[in-house]
């Protein structure tokens, strides 16, 4: 059952502000403390929660219909594989 599209109130703002600031907060941490060959899969996985904050809270498809969801989820796909694509060209040059 969807939520009617009223948007976010106050208090979710302000967690989702806080959220993303603590992640950004652990994502500066891990660039100072040295985690080996885990850095960049902890900083992608931080990447990537700061993304669904962003996707849930500011762009409001927490309380969008379903079909806007999968368009933002399908764009966002989309968008990763052009990104690996092009790591992967990068990656395969000499």
């Amino acid at each position: 059952m969807n939520r009617p599209a009223t948007g976010p109130d106050r208090s979710s703002l302000l967690r989702a502000y806080l959220g993303t600031l603590a992640l950004l907060a652990l994502a500066a941490g891990t660039r100072v403390l040295p985690a080996g060959p885990w850095s960049l899969p902890l900083s992608l996985g931080l990447a990537g929660g700061k993304v669904l904050v962003v996707f849930a809270c500011f762009m409001q498809l927490r309380w969008r219909e379903n079909l806007l969801r999968l368009a933002a989820g399908v764009g966002f796909f989309w968008l990763a594989l052009l990104f690996l694509l092009a790591a992967a060209d990068y990656a395969t040059r000499p």
